[in-house]
């Protein structure tokens, strides 16, 4: 029992440890501490990086008539997908070998993998922001619903109590919840300022680089703080455990570098070659990705919207092979703030990102020009005040999630989507 006890709320730890928790009024299953890394070494993101390499390079040999070109547009899209996947493997990879390395807290070591598995994404969209600054807004707030949607839909798959339904995370119900509400209420400000500009022939009809950067300073600075107040409750949470365990200061160690069983670092040298390897790589997929967005409006004359979506559904497919492989190891805290997380790094980190490139763009190349307000624009924003505000109500209801809660958010996210692709542009 004294050895088992540093295990206490992690995946697989015996009932009664997990008893003298709940004694102490703490759910075990509510921690935010979990296995970090695989329980077998893999270098399935060097295969991807290889093989999209592979790919990229048949591209080259692509003709001038429309089907090679289309053939080769395809190629592109999959060799930068494949790429931009590895890259994030290999970032998340090489950012847990540093903090176990470190031996960095889980905490720690969970916010330095949440940060590092959205550069792939922050690249591609700042290739997008110096091309087609619209675009690269619009993909941003897409990729908004299609995490929502996944958020959603990974739901139905969570393993159920006796009463049928998942208790969250305390995370995602306290700080998550209070992100969500925020996201609210600028949706609804924004939303309705753009309506009153777009539609009453208002002076205002653009936005300048000064405009967008604001907004982006005042996201950041929500990004910031509840970075510090995940940190400071899980550390907070963690004390709490140990004083009720009664864990000697080894104990917490050996409890500190559990977290580490399935992570075997390599020197400092390999990690920071992995590091710079898929740096360098998530710049290459970004751009391959990027470019498809050409080919997507002026060879196959899709709208902007649209084709927004399927670079969204693209860049976001990394998330979502992620989850999956967390599901299947039954790390469902991993998988599940992968799922959640991903909803809150593209409103506080992405987007913000994204308008400050946007502004750098404007600001550098265009002088005086400035981001329109279109309807497509109007409609995304407005979008996404029924959407926080339907998850944060959800999971504010005894911070559960049950299967009528999944179906409601599933449904009511797909409708917005047909909407958008139907009526948004």
């Amino acid at each position: 029992m004294r050895d088992d006890k540093i295990s206490a709320g992690l995946p697989g730890s015996r009932w009664q440890v997990n008893r003298l928790l709940r004694l102490q009024g703490i759910d075990p299953e509510r921690l935010s501490i979990f296995f970090l890394g695989e329980r077998l070494p893999r270098v399935r993101w060097l295969r991807q990086l290889v093989l999209g390499a592979a790919l990229w390079l048949a591209t080259q040999f692509a003709g001038e008539p429309l089907l090679p070109v289309m053939a080769a547009a395809g190629l592109h899209l999959l060799a930068g997908f494949l790429i931009l996947h590895g890259a994030c493997q290999a970032l998340i990879k090489s950012s847990v070998w540093m903090a176990a390395r470190w031996r960095l807290s889980h905490y720690m070591a969970g916010t330095l993998v949440e940060i590092t598995g959205t550069v792939p994404e922050l690249v591609l969209i700042g290739f997008l922001a110096v091309h087609t600054p619209m675009m690269a807004l619009i993909t941003t707030l897409v990729t908004v619903y299609n995490n929502a949607l996944l958020f959603s839909l990974y739901s139905f798959f969570l393993p159920k109590n006796h009463q049928n339904k998942y208790v969250m995370p305390v995370p995602i119900t306290e700080a998550g919840t209070q992100v969500l509400i925020a996201g609210s209420v600028m949706a609804v400000s924004c939303g309705f300022a753009l309506l009153i500009f777009s539609t009453t022939g208002h002076p205002k009809q653009s936005f300048h680089a000064l405009d967008l950067t604001i907004l982006a300073v005042g996201l950041l600075t929500i990004f910031v703080v509840y970075m510090i107040k995940l940190l400071r409750e899980s550390k907070a949470e963690e004390a709490e455990v140990h004083q009720t365990l009664q864990l000697d200061e080894e104990q917490v160690e050996d409890r500190k570098a559990l977290v580490y069983r399935d992570v075997e670092a390599p020197g400092l040298a390999a990690i920071i070659a992995v590091f710079l390897l898929a740096l360098g790589s998530a710049f290459a997929g970004g751009y391959l990705v990027a470019g498809i967005a050409e080919v997507a409006l002026h060879q196959l004359h899709m709208n902007l919207l649209l084709t927004s979506i399927l670079l969204a559904f693209f860049a976001g497919m990394s998330e979502v092979v992620l989850l999956l492989s967390a599901h299947r190891q039954r790390e469902y805290g991993i998988a599940l703030a992968n799922a959640f997380g991903g909803i809150i790094q593209v409103l506080l980190l992405v987007l913000p990102v994204t308008l400050l490139a946007v502004a750098l763009r404007i600001w550098w190349l265009d002088g005086a020009l400035a981001l329109p307000i279109e309807r497509m624009l109007v409609f995304l924003v407005v979008f996404l005040f029924p959407l926080f505000y339907l998850l944060a109500a959800l999971l504010e209801e005894d911070h559960t999630f049950d299967l009528l809660d999944a179906s409601i958010m599933t449904v009511m996210i797909l409708f917005m989507l047909i909407l958008l692709a139907t009526y948004g542009y």
